[in-house]
Protein backbone atom coordinates (compact mmCIF):
# COMPACT_ATOMS: atom_id res chain seq x y z
CA UNK A 1 0.00 0.00 0.00
CA UNK A 2 1.55 3.43 -1.04
CA UNK A 3 0.84 6.81 1.17
CA UNK A 4 -0.10 5.75 4.55
CA UNK A 5 -0.15 7.14 7.83
CA UNK A 6 0.98 5.07 10.94
CA UNK A 7 -2.87 4.90 11.89
CA UNK A 8 -3.52 3.39 9.01
CA UNK A 9 -1.06 0.82 9.17
CA UNK A 10 -2.08 0.36 13.22
CA UNK A 11 -5.74 -0.69 11.73
CA UNK A 12 -4.15 -3.19 8.84
CA UNK A 13 -2.02 -4.93 11.87
CA UNK A 14 -5.79 -5.20 13.93
CA UNK A 15 -7.14 -6.20 10.94
CA UNK A 16 -4.86 -8.93 10.78
CA UNK A 17 -3.76 -10.07 14.24
CA UNK A 18 -6.21 -8.30 17.01
CA UNK A 19 -6.32 -5.39 19.36
CA UNK A 20 -4.53 -7.81 21.93
CA UNK A 21 -2.02 -9.33 19.61
CA UNK A 22 1.65 -8.06 20.47
CA UNK A 23 2.60 -7.10 16.89
CA UNK A 24 -0.25 -4.75 17.46
CA UNK A 25 0.30 -4.04 20.69
CA UNK A 26 4.60 -3.18 19.71
CA UNK A 27 3.28 -1.23 16.86
CA UNK A 28 1.40 0.69 19.14
CA UNK A 29 4.21 1.52 21.45
CA UNK A 30 6.64 2.80 18.48
CA UNK A 31 3.49 5.01 16.84
CA UNK A 32 3.15 6.67 20.41
CA UNK A 33 6.80 7.27 20.26
CA UNK A 34 7.51 5.32 23.29
CA UNK A 35 11.50 5.20 23.51
CA UNK A 36 13.83 1.81 22.86
CA UNK A 37 14.52 -0.61 24.04
CA UNK A 38 10.65 -2.39 24.07
CA UNK A 39 10.13 -5.44 25.74
CA UNK A 40 7.01 -7.72 24.44
CA UNK A 41 5.84 -10.94 24.52
CA UNK A 42 7.72 -13.69 22.03
CA UNK A 43 4.98 -14.67 19.80
CA UNK A 44 5.24 -18.94 19.53
CA UNK A 45 4.22 -18.92 16.06
CA UNK A 46 6.74 -16.87 14.55
CA UNK A 47 10.70 -17.07 14.70
CA UNK A 48 12.52 -14.05 15.50
CA UNK A 49 14.46 -13.69 12.42
CA UNK A 50 11.11 -13.73 10.86
CA UNK A 51 9.82 -10.63 13.16
CA UNK A 52 13.52 -8.89 12.66
CA UNK A 53 13.74 -9.14 9.04
CA UNK A 54 10.35 -8.39 7.76
CA UNK A 55 7.46 -7.37 10.45
CA UNK A 56 10.06 -4.94 11.08
CA UNK A 57 10.33 -3.28 8.34
CA UNK A 58 6.90 -2.09 8.98
CA UNK A 59 8.21 -0.44 12.22
CA UNK A 60 10.74 1.54 10.69
CA UNK A 61 8.94 4.16 9.06
CA UNK A 62 7.14 4.86 12.01
CA UNK A 63 10.11 4.71 14.06
CA UNK A 64 12.06 7.05 11.88
CA UNK A 65 8.46 9.13 11.93
CA UNK A 66 8.66 9.36 15.27
CA UNK A 67 12.39 9.74 15.90
CA UNK A 68 12.90 6.63 17.73
CA UNK A 69 16.04 5.82 15.76
CA UNK A 70 19.58 5.62 15.89
CA UNK A 71 22.70 6.84 13.35
CA UNK A 72 22.64 8.81 10.31
CA UNK A 73 18.89 9.03 9.05
CA UNK A 74 18.11 12.89 10.30
CA UNK A 75 21.83 13.66 7.61
CA UNK A 76 19.96 12.30 4.56
CA UNK A 77 16.22 13.91 5.68
CA UNK A 78 18.32 17.08 5.71
CA UNK A 79 20.07 16.29 2.11
CA UNK A 80 16.55 15.29 0.22
CA UNK A 81 13.68 16.69 2.28
CA UNK A 82 15.46 19.87 3.77
CA UNK A 83 14.60 19.31 6.86
CA UNK A 84 16.12 16.56 9.84
CA UNK A 85 12.66 15.49 10.77
CA UNK A 86 10.64 12.87 9.23
CA UNK A 87 7.70 14.21 10.51
CA UNK A 88 4.44 14.59 8.36
CA UNK A 89 5.87 12.28 5.96
CA UNK A 90 3.66 9.90 4.27
CA UNK A 91 4.47 5.81 4.08
CA UNK A 92 4.71 3.70 1.23
CA UNK A 93 5.44 0.09 0.35
CA UNK A 94 4.64 -0.80 -2.91
CA UNK A 95 7.21 -2.54 -4.90
CA UNK A 96 6.71 -0.11 -7.86
CA UNK A 97 7.21 2.56 -5.34
CA UNK A 98 9.64 1.86 -3.51
CA UNK A 99 11.51 0.34 -7.10
CA UNK A 100 12.47 -2.94 -5.73
CA UNK A 101 15.87 -2.26 -4.12
CA UNK A 102 13.81 -0.51 -0.82
CA UNK A 103 11.16 -1.88 1.96
CA UNK A 104 9.55 1.78 2.28
CA UNK A 105 9.42 4.96 1.37
CA UNK A 106 8.89 8.39 3.46
CA UNK A 107 7.54 11.03 1.12
CA UNK A 108 6.90 14.74 2.14
CA UNK A 109 4.15 16.92 1.32
CA UNK A 110 6.22 18.86 -1.97
CA UNK A 111 7.26 15.22 -3.16
CA UNK A 112 10.70 14.88 -2.34
CA UNK A 113 11.26 11.89 -0.52
CA UNK A 114 13.85 8.83 0.82
CA UNK A 115 13.68 5.08 0.83
CA UNK A 116 14.90 3.12 3.19
CA UNK A 117 16.55 -0.56 2.96
CA UNK A 118 16.41 -3.17 5.61
CA UNK A 119 18.34 -6.10 4.29
CA UNK A 120 20.44 -6.44 1.41
CA UNK A 121 20.07 -7.00 -2.11
CA UNK A 122 22.93 -9.70 -2.98
CA UNK A 123 21.76 -10.78 -6.67
CA UNK A 124 18.98 -8.70 -6.75
CA UNK A 125 17.85 -7.58 -10.58
CA UNK A 126 16.04 -4.11 -10.51
CA UNK A 127 14.88 -1.34 -13.08
CA UNK A 128 17.52 1.56 -14.49
CA UNK A 129 14.86 3.47 -13.01
CA UNK A 130 16.77 3.26 -9.76
CA UNK A 131 19.75 4.81 -10.72
CA UNK A 132 17.99 7.40 -12.80
CA UNK A 133 15.98 8.15 -10.00
CA UNK A 134 18.90 8.32 -7.59
CA UNK A 135 20.75 10.92 -9.87
CA UNK A 136 17.91 12.69 -10.47
CA UNK A 137 17.57 13.53 -6.65
CA UNK A 138 21.25 14.13 -5.77
CA UNK A 139 20.67 16.49 -9.28
CA UNK A 140 17.64 18.20 -7.07
CA UNK A 141 19.40 18.17 -3.66
CA UNK A 142 21.60 21.32 -4.66
CA UNK A 143 24.05 20.17 -2.45
CA UNK A 144 27.68 21.27 -3.43
CA UNK A 145 28.94 17.90 -2.37
CA UNK A 146 26.33 15.78 -4.42
CA UNK A 147 26.93 18.03 -7.47
CA UNK A 148 30.77 17.29 -6.92
CA UNK A 149 29.78 13.58 -6.16
CA UNK A 150 28.33 13.11 -9.59
CA UNK A 151 31.07 15.04 -11.45
CA UNK A 152 33.48 11.66 -9.93
CA UNK A 153 30.82 9.26 -11.53
CA UNK A 154 30.78 10.39 -15.06
CA UNK A 155 30.76 7.09 -16.72
CA UNK A 156 27.98 5.81 -14.38
CA UNK A 157 25.74 9.20 -15.18
CA UNK A 158 25.92 8.87 -18.96
CA UNK A 159 25.27 5.28 -19.80
CA UNK A 160 22.02 5.44 -16.67
CA UNK A 161 21.28 8.89 -19.02
CA UNK A 162 21.09 7.18 -22.28
CA UNK A 163 18.79 4.41 -21.44
CA UNK A 164 16.80 6.30 -19.37
CA UNK A 165 16.51 9.13 -22.27
CA UNK A 166 15.74 6.64 -24.90
CA UNK A 167 13.27 3.80 -26.02
CA UNK A 168 14.67 -0.08 -25.28
CA UNK A 169 14.80 0.02 -29.65
CA UNK A 170 16.97 2.91 -29.23
CA UNK A 171 18.66 3.08 -26.14
CA UNK A 172 21.44 -0.15 -27.32
CA UNK A 173 21.91 2.17 -30.65
CA UNK A 174 22.74 5.04 -28.53
CA UNK A 175 25.21 2.72 -26.35
CA UNK A 176 26.52 1.08 -28.81
CA UNK A 177 27.61 4.63 -30.85
CA UNK A 178 28.84 6.37 -27.41
CA UNK A 179 31.56 3.22 -27.00
CA UNK A 180 32.22 2.73 -31.10
CA UNK A 181 31.63 -0.13 -30.97
CA UNK A 182 29.28 0.72 -34.25
CA UNK A 183 29.13 3.65 -36.45
CA UNK A 184 26.57 6.33 -37.50
CA UNK A 185 26.41 4.27 -40.64
CA UNK A 186 25.72 1.16 -39.09
CA UNK A 187 23.36 2.95 -36.73
CA UNK A 188 21.20 3.71 -40.11
CA UNK A 189 21.56 -0.27 -41.46
CA UNK A 190 20.18 -1.39 -37.78
CA UNK A 191 16.90 1.57 -38.04
CA UNK A 192 16.43 0.21 -41.99
CA UNK A 193 16.19 -3.06 -40.93
CA UNK A 194 13.70 -2.35 -38.15
CA UNK A 195 11.66 -0.89 -41.02
CA UNK A 196 12.52 -3.78 -43.39
CA UNK A 197 11.37 -6.66 -40.41
CA UNK A 198 8.40 -5.03 -39.79
CA UNK A 199 6.83 -4.73 -43.33
CA UNK A 200 8.06 -8.29 -44.40
CA UNK A 201 10.32 -7.55 -46.68
CA UNK A 202 13.57 -9.33 -44.64
CA UNK A 203 13.03 -12.27 -42.46
CA UNK A 204 16.10 -13.87 -39.76
CA UNK A 205 16.35 -16.94 -41.77
CA UNK A 206 17.17 -14.80 -44.61
CA UNK A 207 19.92 -12.82 -42.74
CA UNK A 208 21.24 -15.69 -41.83
CA UNK A 209 21.79 -16.68 -45.65
CA UNK A 210 23.06 -13.52 -46.94
CA UNK A 211 23.17 -9.83 -45.50
CA UNK A 212 25.60 -8.29 -47.36
CA UNK A 213 22.51 -6.36 -48.80
CA UNK A 214 21.61 -5.02 -45.49
CA UNK A 215 24.55 -5.18 -43.02
CA UNK A 216 28.50 -4.09 -42.82
CA UNK A 217 30.70 -7.04 -42.31
CA UNK A 218 31.25 -6.15 -38.28
CA UNK A 219 27.00 -6.32 -38.06
CA UNK A 220 27.08 -9.19 -39.97
CA UNK A 221 29.28 -10.92 -37.74
CA UNK A 222 27.39 -10.32 -35.02
CA UNK A 223 24.07 -11.14 -36.83
CA UNK A 224 25.35 -14.78 -37.10
CA UNK A 225 27.72 -14.89 -34.24
CA UNK A 226 24.64 -15.96 -31.07
CA UNK A 227 22.53 -18.61 -31.48
CA UNK A 228 18.60 -18.35 -30.71
CA UNK A 229 17.09 -21.08 -28.75
CA UNK A 230 13.20 -20.29 -31.07
CA UNK A 231 14.91 -19.61 -34.67
CA UNK A 232 12.03 -20.00 -36.09
CA UNK A 233 10.16 -17.25 -33.94
CA UNK A 234 13.31 -14.74 -34.30
CA UNK A 235 12.90 -11.47 -35.67
CA UNK A 236 15.69 -10.07 -38.05
CA UNK A 237 15.95 -6.82 -35.68
CA UNK A 238 14.91 -7.74 -32.10
CA UNK A 239 18.07 -10.46 -32.96
CA UNK A 240 20.11 -7.90 -33.99
CA UNK A 241 19.77 -5.25 -31.30
CA UNK A 242 20.10 -8.04 -29.00
CA UNK A 243 23.84 -8.93 -30.49
CA UNK A 244 24.43 -5.08 -30.17
CA UNK A 245 23.08 -5.53 -26.60
CA UNK A 246 24.91 -8.17 -25.57
CA UNK A 247 28.14 -7.07 -26.90
CA UNK A 248 27.96 -3.33 -25.29
CA UNK A 249 27.08 -4.74 -22.28
CA UNK A 250 30.14 -6.89 -22.07
CA UNK A 251 32.16 -3.96 -22.82
CA UNK A 252 30.59 -2.05 -20.06
CA UNK A 253 31.02 -4.46 -17.31
CA UNK A 254 33.93 -5.32 -18.24
CA UNK A 255 36.10 -2.17 -19.42
CA UNK A 256 34.81 1.02 -17.67
CA UNK A 257 34.36 2.20 -14.45
CA UNK A 258 30.15 1.91 -14.72
CA UNK A 259 29.79 -0.72 -11.94
CA UNK A 260 31.96 0.73 -9.02
CA UNK A 261 30.14 3.77 -10.20
CA UNK A 262 26.43 2.67 -9.84
CA UNK A 263 27.05 0.96 -6.50
CA UNK A 264 28.43 4.45 -4.80
CA UNK A 265 25.55 5.66 -6.76
CA UNK A 266 23.18 3.35 -4.40
CA UNK A 267 25.28 4.30 -1.52
CA UNK A 268 25.03 7.93 -1.42
CA UNK A 269 21.25 8.74 -3.18
CA UNK A 270 18.60 8.90 -1.11
CA UNK A 271 18.73 5.70 0.55
CA UNK A 272 19.47 5.02 4.45
CA UNK A 273 20.12 1.70 5.51
CA UNK A 274 17.99 0.26 8.29
CA UNK A 275 19.64 -2.39 10.95
CA UNK A 276 17.27 -3.78 13.78
CA UNK A 277 18.69 -5.27 17.16
CA UNK A 278 16.50 -8.04 18.57
CA UNK A 279 17.30 -9.95 21.28
CA UNK A 280 15.52 -12.84 23.18
CA UNK A 281 15.48 -13.53 26.53
CA UNK A 282 13.52 -16.36 28.10
CA UNK A 283 9.56 -15.84 26.91
CA UNK A 284 10.57 -12.25 25.64
CA UNK A 285 11.73 -10.08 23.08
CA UNK A 286 13.58 -6.51 23.45
CA UNK A 287 13.88 -4.32 20.41
CA UNK A 288 16.93 -2.93 21.30
CA UNK A 289 17.67 0.06 18.26
CA UNK A 290 16.76 0.94 14.96
CA UNK A 291 20.00 1.95 13.71
CA UNK A 292 20.29 3.83 10.56
CA UNK A 293 23.27 4.47 8.67
CA UNK A 294 23.52 6.86 5.63
CA UNK A 295 25.56 6.69 3.07
CA UNK A 296 25.23 3.15 3.12
CA UNK A 297 27.47 0.24 3.18
CA UNK A 298 27.16 -1.03 -0.51
CA UNK A 299 30.02 -3.98 -0.51
CA UNK A 300 28.50 -4.73 -4.21
CA UNK A 301 29.09 -3.99 -7.81
CA UNK A 302 26.57 -3.32 -10.28
CA UNK A 303 26.28 -5.52 -13.88
CA UNK A 304 24.51 -4.31 -17.12
CA UNK A 305 21.75 -7.27 -17.68
CA UNK A 306 20.32 -7.48 -21.05
CA UNK A 307 19.33 -10.65 -20.38
CA UNK A 308 15.65 -10.13 -18.84
CA UNK A 309 14.41 -7.65 -22.13
CA UNK A 310 16.69 -8.47 -25.06
CA UNK A 311 15.74 -11.22 -27.22
CA UNK A 312 15.83 -12.54 -30.11
CA UNK A 313 12.13 -12.65 -30.72
CA UNK A 314 11.31 -9.79 -28.98
CA UNK A 315 12.27 -6.88 -26.73
CA UNK A 316 10.43 -6.02 -23.90
CA UNK A 317 11.75 -3.46 -22.13
CA UNK A 318 14.51 -1.15 -21.41
CA UNK A 319 17.91 -2.75 -19.58
CA UNK A 320 18.25 -3.85 -16.12
CA UNK A 321 21.20 -4.09 -14.08
CA UNK A 322 21.81 -6.74 -11.39
CA UNK A 323 23.46 -6.23 -8.53
CA UNK A 324 26.60 -7.98 -7.60
CA UNK A 325 27.74 -8.93 -3.74
CA UNK A 326 30.00 -11.43 -2.02
CA UNK A 327 32.84 -11.47 -4.59
CA UNK A 328 29.99 -12.15 -7.42
CA UNK A 329 31.17 -11.00 -10.98
CA UNK A 330 29.20 -10.64 -14.23
CA UNK A 331 29.02 -13.04 -16.86
CA UNK A 332 29.82 -12.75 -20.62
CA UNK A 333 26.74 -12.22 -22.26
CA UNK A 334 27.82 -12.11 -25.82
CA UNK A 335 29.78 -15.56 -26.74
CA UNK A 336 30.54 -16.59 -29.66
CA UNK A 337 27.94 -19.62 -30.58
CA UNK A 338 27.13 -19.18 -34.03
CA UNK A 339 23.92 -19.90 -35.53
CA UNK A 340 22.97 -23.05 -37.46
CA UNK A 341 21.56 -22.08 -40.57
CA UNK A 342 17.96 -22.61 -41.28
CA UNK A 343 15.67 -22.68 -44.13
CA UNK A 344 15.11 -19.19 -45.78
CA UNK A 345 11.31 -18.02 -44.54
CA UNK A 346 9.16 -15.56 -46.09
CA UNK A 347 7.20 -13.41 -44.02
CA UNK A 348 3.78 -12.46 -45.36
CA UNK A 349 4.22 -8.32 -45.23
CA UNK A 350 2.40 -6.33 -43.16
CA UNK A 351 0.31 -3.25 -44.90
CA UNK A 352 1.24 -0.39 -42.33
CA UNK A 353 5.32 0.36 -41.61
CA UNK A 354 6.19 2.39 -38.81
CA UNK A 355 8.36 4.80 -39.88
CA UNK A 356 11.85 5.77 -37.74
CA UNK A 357 13.61 8.83 -38.07
CA UNK A 358 17.02 7.74 -38.59
CA UNK A 359 19.66 9.87 -36.86
CA UNK A 360 23.01 10.32 -37.50
CA UNK A 361 26.34 12.01 -35.24
CA UNK A 362 27.05 10.84 -31.49
CA UNK A 363 24.75 11.43 -28.64
CA UNK A 364 24.17 14.30 -26.70
CA UNK A 365 22.73 13.44 -23.52
CA UNK A 366 19.95 15.57 -22.00
CA UNK A 367 19.10 15.54 -18.13
CA UNK A 368 16.39 12.29 -17.87
CA UNK A 369 12.83 13.43 -16.63
CA UNK A 370 11.81 10.70 -14.47
CA UNK A 371 8.42 9.89 -13.32
CA UNK A 372 7.35 6.99 -11.75
CA UNK A 373 3.69 6.55 -11.06
CA UNK A 374 2.37 3.76 -7.60
CA UNK A 375 0.49 0.87 -7.79
CA UNK A 376 -0.94 -0.36 -4.55
CA UNK A 377 -0.04 -3.76 -2.51
CA UNK A 378 -0.16 -5.34 0.61
CA UNK A 379 1.62 -4.21 3.66
CA UNK A 380 0.56 -6.39 6.87
CA UNK A 381 1.82 -9.96 6.12
CA UNK A 382 5.21 -9.22 5.73
CA UNK A 383 6.34 -11.76 8.64
CA UNK A 384 5.13 -14.35 7.05
CA UNK A 385 7.50 -15.01 3.95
Amino acid sequence: MDDLTPKDIINQVIAKYGEKHPLTIVTKMIESGAPLPITMRAIPDMEITAFSNYFCEILHPIALQRDVFTGDAGKAAKLFLGTPSFDGTMISFGSTKTEGLSDSILTAADGRSIKFSSKAGKGASASIGNLANSINEMRQAKDKGLQKFLKSIKEAVIVTDIIDEYSSKEGPIQLALHYDIISNNEALQIKKLDRLAASGEVSYHELMEDSKKYLSAKLRKLFVGKATSKPDQADAFAHMITCIMYKTADHINFNTNFGVESAKILANAALVQVHTKVVEKGDKWIIKEFHTKYPGNFDVSVAIDPTKHYMSTKIKGKLTFKILAGGETSRKYFVNTPAKKGPVVKVAAKKSVSKLKASTGKVKVAKSKVTKKATNKGTVGRAER
